[in-house]
């Protein structure tokens, strides 16, 4: 995923990345500025789900930061039921706002606001998709 998005962002991509309170796994900065920032994982359940957003999404964030994306990958389980429970999560945080329109079947999108300043607000992208075991 870094070569294509290094393709797109010129070599602004990078992994594994120290941002906020820790590393993410997908960081893309533009003009010195962070414009998305993502965690990656399989799936594995909906509170395994939930912690990666809340325990390390959340916060390898900062408070500039108003892109985040969960990605996940799916390996040959019910694929609608995982994406509705990705949805369920999102849409149960705490921090949640609304629902955005997210055109794809296979994810979500959200307006959430920051814990340690409810006044700033960010997107939660929610992306899954299918790979072979």
């Amino acid at each position: 995923m870094l070569v294509a998005l290094n393709g797109l962002f010129k070599g602004n991509a990078t992994g594994e990345t120290f941002n906020g309170a820790g590393k993410t796994d997908i960081l893309i900065r533009a003009n010195n500025n962070n414009i998305f920032i993502a965690e990656c994982l399989i799936w594995s359940g909906p509170d395994h789900f939930r912690k990666k957003l809340t325990e390390q999404l959340f916060r390898y964030s900062t408070w500039r930061d108003s892109k985040l994306a969960a990605i996940v990958f799916n390996r040959n389980r019910d694929f609608s039921a995982v994406v509705e429970k990705m949805r369920e999560v999102a849409t149960g945080l705490d921090n949640r706002i609304a629902d955005m329109p997210y055109p794809a079947g296979s994810g979500s999108r959200h307006k959430l606001r920051r814990s340690d300043d409810p006044q700033k607000q960010f997107i939660l992208t929610c992306m899954a998709f299918e790979v072979p075991q």
